[in-house]
């Protein structure tokens, strides 16, 4: 088992890419899973939606649908083999 994590920096409702190799290794199988809490300074309603997993990378949309507030991204955590 291989655990991975870190942070994305962004703004509200964008879209983007992680790669693995950026923040550590990438995973030499697979990418079982990743999940995500999004980071503030104030109380948002707001999701990450992770669209496309591989070994490689992992593709994201962070949508905010309520009250927008100071938004700095997310934390991600990913398991794999």
């Amino acid at each position: 088992m291989v655990l991975q994590w870190g942070t994305v920096t962004t703004g509200a409702n964008t879209s983007g890419t992680v790669l693995f190799v950026t923040n550590n290794v990438n995973f030499p199988n697979a990418c079982f899973g990743v999940v995500t809490t999004p980071l503030a300074t104030a109380n948002i309603v707001a999701s990450s939606n992770i669209d496309s997993i591989t070994n490689l990378q992992f593709n994201w949309n962070f949508r905010v649908t309520g009250p927008v507030g100071p938004i700095t991204g997310f934390f991600w955590m990913a398991i794999g083999n």
